[in-house]
């Protein structure tokens, strides 16, 4: 059930009291709008860089994403402290990943680095996706692309929040 704080306690009064429930705070997701823009605006400076989309998404989200957390607590991976490994995260396509200062030394003389977990841009909410949004339009202005005005921008964000509430 989604419902502001009075009317969940309401329908919970009326449920078995032995049964548990689990409850969050509702956010609003990303627009389809603002992920669609996005993903025209790293297709643009992929090509202009002459980089895979997939290297540019993840330079963006370790630049202007979230860390994932997890009960309130970041998430962490150490993982080789290589070039190669270096260059196979920020490649990704299925975890995104940034690297941190933190160096261990691990078995056999070999270096590990920390890297924190980000979100997806899938799992962002409006407001973190407008920051994300927000960094790669000045990436994008930076190499000259043509962007959205901040006006455009504002509608993108807003217009399927309102229809969604209005319907």
């Amino acid at each position: 059930m989604t419902g502001t704080t009075l009317q969940l306690i309401r329908w919970l009064t009326g449920q078995k009291p032995e049964a548990v429930w689990d409850v969050k705070k509702h956010t609003q997701k990303r627009t389809l709008s603002q992920n669609a823009y996005y993903w025209q605006l790293v297709g643009k400076i992929a090509d202009v860089k002459r980089l895979p989309k997939s290297k540019v998404h993840n330079m963006m989200l370790r630049d202007y994403g979230q860390a994932q957390g997890i009960d309130g607590r970041l998430v962490t991976v150490t993982v080789p402290d290589t070039d190669k490994a270096f260059e196979e995260a920020i490649r990704s396509e299925t975890f995104h990943i940034k690297p941190t200062s933190q160096v261990k030394l691990g078995t056999k003389n070999q270096m590990f680095r920390t890297y924190i977990l980000l979100k997806g841009s899938h799992e962002m909410t409006t407001e973190e996706m407008s920051v994300l949004v927000d960094g790669a339009v000045q990436e994008a202005q930076n190499l000259e692309i043509e962007t959205l005005t901040p006006a455009e921008l504002e509608a993108i964000r807003n217009a399927e929040y309102r229809a969604n509430r209005a319907g």
